[in-house]
């Protein structure tokens, strides 16, 4: 046995920089594996507000609702059910709506060779812009208004059963 006193530990410049760059390499990959399970919860909320909007658009032949009240009528009309199980309460917490928008306005400016909104009247919170591939709401909407104004038979308002997220 060695006869020396025992030294505190002490920190060197070396072990700090280890210390830190293990500390952020930790930080990181917590940071990605927190927004890679938020992406399905993100794109769920998406995909049942343009559920709500157009069922609301469908059953008020084309009038905008102008609170979130009257989109709890399209929630029961969709049989109190949304897609990932979102609630209305989840909804209105987590996403934005533009109650003062103009649907008719919106459609006199839409083109038969449109394929993308001008407008976004749906958006999420936390700005995250995840959706399944087909069920971005305003995309949802503008098709809903595009076949409405031009008859367009294609359905592009419609849920995409096959959906992934984005």
């Amino acid at each position: 046995m060695s006869d020396r006193p025992k030294k505190p530990f002490q920190f060197s410049l070396r072990s700090l920089l280890v210390l830190v760059a293990v500390f952020a390499v930790l930080l990181a990959v917590g940071l990605f594996v927190k927004r890679v399970i938020e992406v399905p919860f993100n794109a769920y909320k998406h995909w049942a507000m343009g559920d709500l909007i157009v069922e609301h658009l469908e059953t008020h032949d084309g009038e905008w609702p102008r609170n979130w009240e009257e989109l709890r009528g399209a929630h029961s009309s969709l049989g109190g059910r949304l897609i990932g199980g979102e609630t209305m309460e989840s909804l209105e917490k987590a996403v934005n709506v533009d109650f003062d928008f103009d649907p008719a306005l919106a459609s006199s400016a839409i083109t038969k060779d449109m394929s993308e909104p001008t407008f976004r009247v749906i958006w999420l919170k936390n700005g995250s812009t995840s959706h399944y591939v087909g069920d971005e709401p305003n995309q949802r909407i503008f098709g809903y208004l595009k076949q409405r104004k031009f008859g367009d038979a294609s359905g592009k308002h419609k849920t995409d059963q096959n959906a992934r997220p984005r």
